[in-house]
């Protein structure tokens, strides 16, 4: 009994009928062909022939799979008439031409579980763009269009006491902009001055972060203040309370008047607190700076230490314009971090305290490594003193690796060069760098 030749057909065409496609763009997308050109048969007719033999007409369909700047674009193209190679009329027995239509599905189907659907008109580019971004992370902007009066009023609210219950704490308590943006200490002091879980998070780029805190509490900048403002554990302020301290102050109600419709609202003092924080960029830094083609800004070993965090897959989680911060991880995928005898790293179950979903235990967002080198010690407990130590625990826990000392030090030598600048001038590890301070 021969196989129901028709209906391979029709499901051929029903396949062909629901391209074209689009395919995100892959390695081997970008590699040395610019375009590939497949030819594939499409069978339109079946018909019985006097011999033994199927005689089947096929029309030839043209798959073009074309290097663009963002995406790769399939087109299939069905070509009546004459087509590129013109129309051919094949003598193929019954067996051979099932075979090349079941292979020819089995293609097909390949191409369509990679792809996702066109959405605008395919178009051809013979060669890639001179500018295509080449690596898995992007220098930070040397400036942002912010609102310079909310940017201000902004930054005298971060160092302002009344923003806490008992006017004795400020933002900069825990993120002194003269310590690379946070207080070195492996975990936060809480308002009665315990210690809190986690380790504080430096405030410099933080803008860049697409969830904000080591659980990613907060997707954006004004709620994680307002959470700040209102934890009884940290400002412990309430909206009443703290717009009367602000209105009682004639500078912040004309401030907030010129610079808002609303005038002293908690939604305007919370985007004054944001907008600042956005400002807080470190642009520059050496690794920038041969991003953008000064290659000489890096020096060899340096270079190497960074070829090494992308053949170790660093980069995977370590990406994008902040080296992170915008994804979350698991903290031991390969093995138990250990090491430290903290208490915090046995019960700190990390995004699970948000979400309460059981594969969120254990996990935390992935932090920045921008200034890294000057906001020691590192990891949600604060666990790791030196980089070093940072550097093998990653290794060992994250990629179930074991680097050599060598390799260490060449990779730590790269994370030196993300240091950037703020107010043209290095990030620094205390005050004791810059004596006269930030201004």
């Amino acid at each position: 009994m021969w196989p129901n030749f028709s209906r391979l057909v029709a499901l051929y065409q029903t396949l062909w009928r629901h391209w074209p496609l689009t395919t995100s763009r892959t390695a081997w997308a970008r590699r040395e062909s610019r375009v590939v050109f497949v030819c594939l048969m499409k069978l339109t007719k079946v018909g019985r022939a006097a011999s033994e033999n199927w005689r089947l007409r096929v029309r030839l369909r043209m798959l073009s799979l074309v290097h663009t700047t963002k995406t790769t674009k399939i087109d299939l193209t069905t070509w009546r008439g004459y087509s590129l190679m013109g129309k051919i009329l094949f003598d193929v027995n019954f067996l051979g031409a099932n075979l090349c239509l079941v292979v020819s599905i089995v293609f097909a189907c390949v191409l369509m579980e990679r792809a996702i659907p066109a959405s605008e008109t395919p178009y051809m580019l013979l060669e890639r763009p001179a500018a295509e971004p080449q690596e898995p992370i992007v220098p930070i902007p040397l400036s942002l269009a912010l609102d310079p009066q909310r940017v201000a009023l902004g930054e005298r609210l971060f160092n302002d006491v009344r923003l806490s219950h008992d006017n004795t704490r400020a933002c900069t308590m825990c993120h002194p902009l003269q310590r690379g943006g946070m207080d070195g200490k492996s975990h936060a002091s809480a308002a009665n001055g315990t210690a809190f879980l986690r380790n504080t998070p430096t405030i410099f780029n933080v803008g860049l972060n697409a969830a904000f805190n080591w659980d990613g509490i907060a997707n954006t900048l004004e709620a994680l203040a307002e959470i700040d403002l209102l934890h009884p554990s940290q400002m412990n302020t309430t909206w009443p309370a703290l717009l009367a301290k602000l209105q009682a102050d004639a500078d912040y109600a004309t401030g907030f008047n010129t610079a808002y419709a609303g005038g002293l609202t908690p939604a305007n003092v919370l985007d004054a607190l944001a907008s600042f924080e956005r400002s807080l960029l470190t642009p520059n830094a050496r690794f920038d700076r041969y991003l953008r083609g000064e290659l000489h800004a890096l020096t060899a070993p340096e270079q190497h230490g960074y070829r090494l965090i992308k053949s170790y897959g660093c980069v995977a989680c370590h990406q994008g314009i902040n080296i992170g911060g915008n994804m979350y991880q698991k903290f031991g995928i390969f093995a138990a971090p250990g090491g430290m005898g903290s208490p915090a790293a046995a019960v700190d179950l990390g995004r699970y305290f948000v979400t309460k979903v059981p594969r969120d235990r254990e996990v935390f967002r992935v932090p920045s490594l921008r200034n890294v080198a000057v906001t020691a010690p590192y990891f949600h407990d604060g666990r790791a003193p030196t980089l070093e130590g940072a550097v093998e625990t990653m290794a060992r826990v994250q990629l179930g690796r074991t680097i050599t000392p060598e390799e260490i030090g060449l990779i730590v030598q790269f994370l030196h060069t993300l240091t950037g600048e703020f107010h043209g001038r290095p990030v620094a590890t205390s005050v004791q760098e810059h004596s006269d301070g930030y201004e």
